[in-house]
Order: C-alpha cells, then sequence, then structure tokens
C-alpha cells in the first residue's frame, strides 16, 4: 500500500473510531459525564480494579482477530474493520484508565452512584419475567 493510501486510511478509519467512540459512549455511560463508569461500575461490583475489567473487553476484541488470523475466516457477523475500530477505541479508553489512575484521579464508584446503571440494565431487559413482580 503506497503512503498515501494508507494515511487516507488512517484519516478514514479515525474519523470512524470517533463516531463511534461518540455513539457508543452514552449507551455505556447512560448519560453520566465519566466516560470511564462503565470499567468502574463492573470493577465495583465484582471487586476488581477497572483496569482488570478493560482488560477482558479489550481481549475479547483481540480475541476475535485473533481467530480470523488462525483459521482465514471471521465466526462473527461484525466486519473485520469494526473488530478493528474497536479494538483502537479500547487502547485509548485503557490509556484513559491508566492515566487517571497515575493521576490519583480514579474514583470508587459506591453503590449509591450506581442506581441509575441497575435502572438503565432493568430497562434493557424488558418486562419481568413470569413468576417475577419486582
Amino acid at each position: 500500500m503506497e503512503a498515501k493510501e494508507l494515511t487516507a486510511m488512517i484519516e478514514d478509519i479515525f474519523t470512524k473510531c470517533k463516531k463511534v467512540m461518540e455513539g457508543k459512549g452514552h449507551d455505556y455511560t447512560a448519560g453520566d459525564s465519566d466516560r470511564l463508569i462503565n470499567f468502574k461500575s463492573v470493577a465495583n461490583r465484582t471487586g476488581v480494579d477497572p483496569l482488570v475489567v478493560w482488560g477482558i473487553y479489550f481481549n475479547k476484541h483481540v480475541d476475535s482477530i485473533n481467530t480470523l488470523v488462525k483459521t482465514g475466516r471471521q465466526e462473527s457477523g461484525e466486519p473485520v474493520e469494526g473488530r478493528i475500530i474497536d479494538i483502537i477505541n479500547y487502547a485509548l479508553l485503557g490509556l484513559a484508565l491508566i492515566k487517571e489512575s497515575e493521576q490519583g484521579r480514579m474514583v470508587e464508584v459506591t453503590d449509591d452512584s450506581l442506581d441509575w446503571l441497575r435502572l438503565a440494565a432493568e430497562l434493557q431487559q424488558g418486562p419481568c419475567p413470569p413468576g417475577r413482580e419486582d
């Protein structure tokens, strides 16, 4: 690939990365201003560091690319470009978590601050299953 073509592809991918980050950001934060709240809330619920949560999410996307490399075929319906965009975005989110931690700004998420997240999860699940009234 010629340098000019590669530069154009990189610019296109970074534009797509930004669109995906902005679009999915709201889904994962339920409107919270902290774009890292999802990692922190899952870490709080599971008793691990937010970077551990990030690593699991990040590696899920890396694993899908490794499957493609090993087998020569894609198992999921998501295009390879979408997986690469997710990897780039997760790398940036991981860097943000590391920088926040280095600056001593990592804030522990409390149960009270997770109320909105629980509500969002319940709303996504739809109506209560039969026999359950809560």
